[in-house]
């Protein structure tokens, strides 16, 4: 970077505007700054181990930075792309044996623990507190106040703040006097916490939030450490600053406190994870220390004054609906005779889905691509996203749903092999074993490449099941074919399959070393090379994987937490069944960028999700506009995670206080949305919500001014 530049850049603007653009302005300056016109290699002056750090918010946009950060480096110098609270738990991984000596445990490298293992454990540890207070059964009910201690923790740690005796009087201020079912169990916060992280230490296991802990509370402020960033980095970027948590302040003070020159870009209309940790007003603190620039320069989006307009409808709608000429006068419209804004109305919801489907079909036959259209909802069920696939696949219109994080156990080939699993350690594990799971399992292993549809059809499948399934609760088992009596029914191909099935698992289960708790980690890697390799549907191999990742990362835990191997291997497998049959553990999308090729379809997601994976496109579909979710922060918003903010004024949460939130959060989203759409916004509105009653949402005066009169 120039010598007469502050070290430091600061890029604040509104969505497509060119702030990533601008950092990778400033590293290429700095780059070009270090490495003159000599070979670097041949230039004494020149480390070539001094590296760039690159920090992404956290939701998946990492891998889109590292694509575009990867050509400009080009290899001249050690890049790491990483997220805020991926790089503490790195930094803590590579630290951990200093951090061990501090904290007087064990230095062996920690094992991660995920969401549903944190939730599984926590669970157990914290009965006997849980039971000692009086919960409302609301809270209570389903692990959610387990769940609402570990998010907590993890608020806490993100926002920098002691986990101590002072969370739980900061918790008590915020919960009114009549919120007793939070007050009571923001009276254990501490207690509770100190109590996990005891445990977590004493065994060598480590969560997010322990991890974020560590590395911001502990960590980050030594001198020692500061001295390795100052030696290991050159330059800093941080994109999209406005959803980091506020612990990140911390470290980008820390790199900014030694030197390291940088750019931090700063979305004014982001904050999309407020509610799930960000804190953008404390990291917005740094723009002081940071030379101000303009972003390089986006597209000037046409929606730009729509969005103003709709911002201060819905900040303060009193004085728009006394106009006489209604919203609807105030909104632009498009050159070329078309509108930019259109409404797209019907009385049923199913009629609007399939009039959706019409107008897009429409959009198509024109000349737009299928890649060029996103349908965006507040909340999306099962129903709307299955109905609304069929429409357009009734119209050969592609569709792809972004970030769907369904139960892992729903995919036909995982259930074949929890079934499995249990059929070969199957004693006591008889009632985890459904029949027509059986028959899945018989359709689904007894497919090839060169018989696809599977030997063993569905309907061959259930007379097997209910004919030769003996469903004992303690020791449930497949029986010889012959056991029908009219076998011959089968086939040949149907007969021959489901025996060697019923051989491989009779010849595992008598194998089987019920010693060895590593034994039903073998079984599931033999299944899958048995019967399931080779693998050609990526998605097929990526669920498999995501399997192969829980069960390593089960079996681990369970030998940190019982080094002499005394825990039965059935025990341990009935656990992690248990845990997949829960849902506990999703199937996490493919980065579709890095491991599918591009496909040419219509994107179909949710507020949070399309705005998270910071995406465009020309034309946008917003589904039922008139829905109270789009003022609903939903599971975007934790409970309490406006009083574990660093930037929290100490206000107690009302309705009040929670009303102006939740618009302050609309007016942003509407100016981002409308930011990420080029050419054409088409409001979706259906007379009777999927409940039957009149939708009577925060935007529904727009759709009523956008009505024709009568």
């Amino acid at each position: 970077m120039p010598p007469q530049m502050s070290p430091a850049i600061w890029v604040a603007g509104p969505a497509r505007s060119g702030k990533t653009q601008a950092l990778l302005d400033a590293l290429g300056d700095w780059l070009a700054a270090r490495s003159p016109a000599s070979d670097p290699a041949l230039d004494p002056a020149i480390d070539p181990a001094i590296g760039i750090l690159a920090l992404a918010a956290p939701g998946g946009s990492r891998p889109a930075l590292d694509d575009r950060l990867t050509p400009v480096v080009a290899a001249r110098s050690p890049l790491t792309c990483t997220t805020p609270m991926g790089w503490a738990e790195t930094e803590v991984r590579r630290f951990y044996p200093w951090l061990a000596q501090t904290f007087g445990v064990s230095a062996r490298p920690p094992i991660l623990l995920r969401s549903e293992n944190e939730q599984e454990l926590a669970t157990v540890l914290w009965a006997p507190l849980l039971e000692s207070v009086d919960l409302a059964p609301s809270v209570a009910a389903g692990d959610r106040a387990v769940r609402q201690l570990l998010d907590w923790y993890q608020l806490a740690a993100s926002a920098g703040l002691p986990c101590d005796d002072a969370l739980g009087e900061r918790l008590m201020g915020g919960f009114q006097e009549t919120d007793l079912a939070n007050r009571r169990l923001a009276s254990i916060a501490a207690t509770a916490i100190a109590q996990w992280r005891r445990w977590c230490l004493g065994r060598g296991l480590l969560t997010y939030g322990l991890a974020t802990e560590l590395y911001y509370g502990h960590l980050l402020p030594q001198g020692f450490y500061r001295d390795r960033l100052r030696q290991r980095f050159g330059f800093f970027l941080a994109d999209d600053g406005d959803d980091y948590p506020g612990a990140a302040v911390e470290l980008l003070g820390a790199l900014l406190d030694c030197g390291i020159p940088g750019a931090i870009a700063f979305g004014t209309d982001g904050a999309v994870r407020l509610g799930l940790g960000a804190d953008p007003e404390t990291l917005g603190t740094l723009a002081d220390r940071c030379t101000a620039i303009a972003p390089a320069g986006g597209p000037q989006s046409w929606s730009r004054p729509l969005a103003e307009r709709l911002a201060d409808f819905v900040l303060d709608p009193g004085p728009w609906l006394d106009l006489e000429e209604g919203l609807g006068a105030l909104l632009p419209q498009a050159a070329s005779g078309r509108d930019r804004l259109t409404l797209l109305s019907h009385p049923s919801r199913l009629q609007l889905l399939e009039g959706i489907a019409d107008q897009i079909a429409l959009d198509l036959s024109t000349g737009h691509a299928a890649a060029d259209i996103a349908i965006i909802a507040p909340g999306l069920d099962h129903t709307a996203r299955h109905l609304l696939s069929q429409c357009l696949a009734e119209r050969h219109i592609p569709l792809r749903p972004l970030n769907v994080q369904d139960p892992l156990i729903e995919r036909p080939p995982i259930r074949a092999l929890m079934t499995l699993l249990a059929l070969v350690y199957a004693e006591d594990l008889g009632r985890l074993i459904d029949p027509l799971d059986v028959a899945q399992l018989l359709v689904t292993l007894s497919r090839s490449p060169r018989s696809p549809q599977g030997a063993i059809d569905p309907v061959r499948a259930g007379l097997l099941v209910d004919t030769c399934f003996d469903g004992d609760r303690h020791r449930p088992r497949l029986l010889p074919p012959d056991t029908l009596d009219r076998w011959d029914r089968l086939g040949h191909r149907a007969f021959d399959t489901y025996e060697q099935i019923r051989t491989w698992i009779e010849t595992r289960r008598d194998r089987r070393d019920a010693a060895d708790p590593t034994g039903p980690l073998q079984c599931l890697e033999a299944a899958i090379a048995h019967f399931l390799r080779p693998i050609s549907d990526a998605n097929d191999l990526h669920d498999l994987q995501e399997l192969l990742e829980a069960a390593h990362r089960h079996w681990a835990i369970a030998t940190a937490l019982d080094p002499q191997r005394t825990t039965p291997a059935i025990a341990i497998a009935g656990r992690f069944i248990r845990l997949m049959q829960r849902g506990a553990i999703t199937a996490n999308p493919l980065p579709a960028s890095r491991l599918l090729p591009a496909t040419n379809a219509i994107t179909l997601a949710t507020i949070f999700q399309y705005r998270i994976s910071h995406q465009a496109h020309p034309l946008h579909y917003w589904l039922d506009i008139s829905s109270p979710l789009w003022l609903q922060g939903g599971s975007a918003v934790l409970t309490g995670a406006d009083l574990l903010l660093r930037s929290w004024d100490g206000t107690p949460i009302t309705a009040e206080r929670t009303d102006q939130r939740d618009r302050q959060r609309l007016a942003r989203l509407l100016r981002d949305l409308l930011a990420r759409c080029r050419d054409r916004l088409t409001l979706c509105h259906s007379d009777l919500a999927t409940n039957g009653q009149e939708p009577t949402g925060p935007l529904r005066p727009l759709v009523e001014s956008l009505t024709p009169a009568p």
